[in-house]
């Protein structure tokens, strides 16, 4: 009897205390984009080449984009899991002014597990390093006026 008291309570303990971890690991995030250039954006997310989100930013506007996680994002390990799980797509395309365009991806590789980003890398939204740590679980990612100048032109509008 008293040897089944013990597990019960070490079972209770257990469970309550199990409990209470889970919660002290979920975390809120937030990834954010801002327009930092001077031109008026027109941020396309796609799934499998349909559109599912459009965003249109004006010259100093932000988005947020908030997730909830039991693993801390890393800014550090840049190629760690990527903001498209927060981000509504795997494909997303940056229109500036309607003149000129830039294209970002992200691919799982199964067989690797590794993730595989588009060019250019180094400023592709999908990738953790790309993103400036704001504090509080905020990472900031600034659209600038050299992304613009590197966006390819649409020979005309772009559609």
């Amino acid at each position: 009897m008293q040897l089944m008291r013990k597990l019960i309570y070490i079972l209770l303990f257990y469970f309550i205390y199990s409990c209470g971890i889970t919660e002290a690991e979920e975390i809120d995030f937030a990834y954010i984009m801002e327009n930092n250039s001077d031109s008026c954006l027109l941020v396309n997310f796609f799934i499998s080449q349909n559109t599912v989100q459009s965003i249109q930013l004006f010259p100093g506007e932000l988005v947020r984009f908030e997730g909830f996680t039991r693993f801390r994002p890393s800014i550090e390990d840049s190629n760690g899991t990527p903001p498209n799980l927060t981000l509504p797509a795997e494909n997303l395309e940056i229109i500036f002014n309607n003149e000129s365009r830039t294209m970002y991806s992200v691919n799982f590789q199964s067989d690797s597990e590794t993730f595989v980003f588009s060019e250019p890398i180094n400023r592709n939204p999908f990738r953790n390093g790309n993103y400036e740590i704001l504090g509080n679980d905020e990472f900031l990612y600034a659209i600038t006026t050299q992304d613009f100048e590197n966006a390819t032109p649409c020979d005309g509008a772009c559609e």
